[in-house]
């Protein structure tokens, strides 16, 4: 019964074309019965998600039980045609077609076999006869070094239908191009097939280097010195051909016998050293890549892959001073010029990163691979509008270009613009809707537009797809957190604590999980109490703050801060209760009026105000920190009202060297002890002030010119909270809500939005003074007052919202 039950359920998921839990059932039936034809779904499901290589293995293992089966040799036709083994698919097709006429056949497989064929056949290009030397998918080539492996610059980045193989070759940043289709063939195959003999004996004869080895960038030509013999070049050959096909166990015996006999040959170790890394074995590849440069420092492609190995290594440094010597050998190398632009991009030397990218697709127009980065780079220069025409550029190349797509979509994300990211989305989904990346960047989306339960829907299909996903599963946690569903929010953070991380970027997250569960912890134990019970600042450890806020490693606090109860406790003591959650008149009332002054929180700015307040005349980072000679910051000042004549520090400005050629541009506000003491003075003294303009005749005026006095003292206030706040969009909405609030309860209502290009927190950050402050404000927003007094007649809030859980609840509603 449970195999039938198996079987229903293969029909329904490959009618909903939900292939990988095919797959995995497929496993399960085929774990118990070897059936040939769940062989052959298995491959046609394999087929699907163009894991070609899975497929071909099931083709073979079904043909060697039945050496008839025509649909054995279709997909396996099919999928080698897709990795660029054209010759062989031909040969798979005929083989079938040749069984299929000699037997009774399915007429309908056998019209598809033929259609095959025939479009095959019709392709099939005239090549010369030292087309046999070639591999079937890669081009070899002959460098000062000997024979090569000689690929299209990889760097691990397409998204694009790959298979489990491909995309560990691509981690690897060493792999091979790719056309649209997918086949594995270099674009230049057809200079390769236009070279002759005559041409060949010229051109050879002047490129020999000292060591006999022939410098030829296009065709895998082997000398036949007195050093090399035939029988070296044809197991080279065999070697090479065996990378190629993806038996790296298999090339890396070949190449190890070779090295036997000769322990430096330059072309075994960067044969060998490629299979290493193409297994992810990158320490190993390396190690052969630098014997390879010891034993011929000419050779150029083994600096190129050694300069790609450090790359996936993250050895930045040494990749780019690689990737450089390559250039040397090479200095019209698109493929060099697209790996080391990637490097420096990652490595956030942008400005290099575009030079590199630039001049790599003046020499190959047509690598989309190159386009998007360069228009990462170029984002990251602020060159907004040639960033959009570089990733434009790459899905024009080609319109189901995942990776195009996503890194487009984060480029309008970037600039806040949510209808444009989205449409890229939707375009990724519909090019492959089981693109985890593509579900959390929309889910993040929806997040930063406060709508969390549609970014948790988006979120968890992200998750069905992988399940490991550790962006998806803290941003999933986070927005159960915010809606006050803490035992689901409680359980993602537990699992993303479990996951066993690989960069420290998730291990950050990792650690952020730890805080924000205590934090839900603490919500969950105070859910039913009366609101002014919450006290996050008093209740929580100043050492827990500190440690959440820079990110640190929790055991310490785990061991001197007291934990919060289990959430099981919490919950005993009450659930959320009916009466939280509904939206009675009152509330609805306080919730109208709070939507009114959101909508006029909002900045209408693309990206954040540039610093133009200059040391030198500095085109980069890097001239500035030289100008300076040494890691430095700037603060800006603030000019105290509280104490006559002194400064306060107020935002730090921060230009750090991470590495030989990295900068970490940043702003930053200190967290010190004596800061909090001075802005606490500060605030006092202003708090005062405000309190004491609106008092006597003024209290309860109407009369704007009255009302002179307060408005500025209320500008005053913010000001000083604005310096010194922490460098956040939540804080600095915080700051100019309670500015609305202000002028609202001394009868003056903001009626108009903040204007374009302005953001009041650096209009206060940049500003050394209070009244400079005021006065740059002042010119838009006074004019926009009204006198009100309606909001005498809104509901009390304490009463109104009298609980943590109706706190909670109005916080997380929102009308689509």
């Amino acid at each position: 019964m449970a195999s039938i039950a198996e079987r229903q359920e293969l029909a329904k998921l490959c009618t909903s074309r939900d292939w990988s839990k095919a797959i995995r059932i497929l496993d399960s039936l085929l774990s118990q019965s070897c059936s040939i034809q769940d062989i052959c779904n298995r491959a046609f499901c394999y087929s699907q998600l163009e894991l070609h290589k899975h497929v071909i293995k099931d083709c073979d293992k079904a043909l060697q039980m039945d050496p008839t089966l025509l649909q054995a040799y279709i997909l396996k036709g099919r999928s080698l045609s897709a990795l660029g083994k054209k010759d062989d698919a031909l040969l798979v097709w005929e083989q079938g077609y040749g069984n299929a006429v000699r037997q009774s056949a399915d007429l309908k497989q056998l019209l598809e076999l033929e259609e095959l064929l025939a479009g095959a056949k019709q392709n099939k290009t005239i090549i010369c006869d030292d087309h046999a030397m070639e591999s079937s998918s890669i081009t070899t080539s002959a460098s000062d070094s000997g024979s090569e492996i000689h690929s299209k610059s990889i760097n691990g980045h397409e998204i694009r239908r790959k298979s489990r193989d491909d995309l560990a070759m691509e981690s690897s940043s060493i792999t091979t191009s790719a056309s649209d289709s997918g086949s594995e063939v270099h674009r230049k195959s057809t200079d390769r097939r236009e070279i002759r003999s005559k041409s060949r004996d010229t051109a050879e004869i002047r490129n020999k280097s000292s060591n006999g080895a022939i410098i030829n960038k296009k065709v895998f030509v082997t000398s036949t010195s007195k050093t090399k013999s035939i029988s070296l070049d044809f197991r080279l050959s065999r070697g090479i051909a065996q990378v190629n096909d993806g038996r790296y166990d298999h090339a890396i015996s070949i190449f190890d016998q070779i090295l036997r006999e000769n322990p430096t040959s330059p072309e075994a170790l960067i044969g060998r050293g490629t299979a290493y890394a193409f297994q992810r074995e990158l320490d190993a590849a390396i190690a052969d890549f630098t014997k390879a440069i010891e034993s011929n420092p000419l050779a150029g492609e083994a600096w190129k892959r050694r300069g790609q190995a450090r790359a996936a290594l993250g050895e930045s440094v040494e990749a780019i001073e690689d990737l450089a010597k390559a250039l040397e050998f090479e200095p019209n190398s698109s493929d060099i010029l697209h790996e080391r632009g990637i490097v420096n991009f990652k490595f956030k030397d942008y400005t290099a990163a575009v030079e590199d990218l630039s001049s790599c697709v003046m020499l190959d127009r047509d690598n989309k691979s190159a386009y998007t980065y360069l228009g990462l780079a170029l984002s990251s220069i602020g060159e907004y509008k040639r960033a959009e025409e570089a990733h434009m550029k790459s899905i024009r190349l080609d319109p189901n270009f995942l990776e195009g797509w996503t890194h487009l979509a984060q480029f309008y994300q970037d600039l806040a613009n949510t209808a444009k990211a989205l449409e890229c989305l939707q375009q990724v989904l519909l090019i492959d809707e089981r693109c985890a990346k593509a579900y959390h960047l929309r889910g993040l989306l929806h997040h930063g537009m406060g709508k969390h339960r549609d970014a948790i829907k988006d979120l968890s299909v992200g998750l069905g797809v992988e399940s490991s996903n550790i962006e998806c599963l803290y941003l999933r946690a986070s927005c159960y957190h915010a809606i006050g569903e803490y035992g689901e929010a409680v359980k993602d953070y537990d699992a993303l604590l479990d996951l066993e991380l690989d960069s420290m970027e998730k291990f950050v997250l990792q650690c952020l999980g730890f805080y924000q569960k205590e934090i839900a912890l603490y919500t969950a134990s105070k859910i039913n109490s009366e609101f002014c019970w919450f006290d996050l600042d008093g209740d929580i450890d100043p050492l827990f703050k500190e440690y959440w806020c820079k990110r640190l490693h929790p055991k310490y606090v785990c061991e001197k801060v007291y934990r919060q109860p289990p959430l099981r406790e919490s919950l005993k003591k009450g659930r959320l209760r009916k009466q939280d959650v509904i939206v009675t008149k009152q509330k609805a009332t306080l919730l109208q009026a709070a939507d009114l002054i959101g909508k006029k929180i909002q900045y209408n700015c693309k990206g954040f105000m540039p610093n133009r307040r200059q040391i030198m005349r500095a085109e980069s980072c890097s001239d500035l920190h030289s100008g300076v000679g040494e890691d430095f910051w700037v603060a800006t000042t603030c000019n105290s009202t509280a104490f006559e004549g002194k400064h306060l520090e107020g935002t730090r400005i921060t230009v750090q060297k991470t590495a030989e050629r990295g900068f970490d541009f940043a702003i930053r506000t200190p967290c010190t002890p004596s800061r909090w003491d001075d802005y606490d003075a500060e605030m006092t003294i202003a708090w005062e002030a405000l309190c004491n303009a609106y008092c006597g005749e003024v209290y309860g005026s109407t009369d704007l010119n009255v009302l002179e006095s307060v408005r500025d003292a209320i500008l005053r206030m913010a000001y000083y909270w604005y310096n010194f706040m922490p460098l956040s969009r939540g804080s600095a909405a915080v700051g100019y809500v309670v500015l609305l609030g202000l002028f609202l309860a001394a009868n003056m209502e903001v009626t108009e939005s903040i204007p374009k290009g302005v953001q009041v927190d650096w209009e206060a950050i940049l500003s050394p003074d209070p009244s400079v402050f005021v006065d740059s404000i002042k010119s838009w927003l006074y004019p926009s007052l009204k006198i009100k007094t309606l909001w005498k007649d809104y509901p009390d809030v304490a009463s109104t919202f009298a609980t943590t859980a109706s706190i909670v609840s109005a916080l997380s509603t929102y009308n689509d």
